[in-house]
């Protein structure tokens, strides 16, 4: 059994609510998801949510799509 200490400190397991880095998706830790943990010990090639997200990153627009005339004619 866990006891509570004041400030949100557990005796059995540190500061409540820390999530260690190690078990951070790496799609969390380059920020493009808010959260996510690894459920596959970091081997992200059996992951398929890597697998996805990999998927749709590729497919994702790269900026927004300009005609070359549009662009020379409003002078950027």
């Amino acid at each position: 059994m866990t006891t509570k200490r004041p400030g949100g400190l557990r005796k059995d397991r540190g500061i409540r609510g820390l999530i260690m880095e190690e078990e951070c998706c790496i799609w969390m830790k380059a920020r493009v998801v808010n959260f996510k943990l690894c459920n596959h010990t970091s081997d992200c090639l059996t992951c398929p949510f890597d697998r996805a997200m990999s998927e749709a990153w590729a497919k994702r627009p790269c900026g927004p799509k300009q005609d070359k005339e549009e662009w020379i004619a409003r002078g950027e």
